[in-house]
């Protein structure tokens, strides 16, 4: 079942990813940023992985898709 907040939040994560790169796939890069998150935390919940482990797999993808730029604004 799908939460009625998660096209808010998808696209809230678009608008970013276009803030950051106007050229950018904002909608795919949300797609997958958000479907991992989600991924991630039945991950975490079932222990397949740590938090802070989760956490790294985050931090990846958003330097992937933000780059030094997306550092400098977190």
């Amino acid at each position: 079942m799908t939460s009625k907040y998660s096209p808010i939040i998808e696209e809230a994560v678009t608008e970013q990813v276009r803030a950051v790169d106007p050229d950018a796939d904002a909608e795919q890069e949300a797609g997958i940023l958000t479907s991992l998150v989600r991924g991630l935390i039945g991950s975490v919940l079932i222990g397949e992985r740590t938090p802070q482990q989760a956490v790294e797999l985050v931090d990846r993808q958003l330097d992937r898709v933000f780059g030094d730029e997306g550092r400098r604004r977190r």
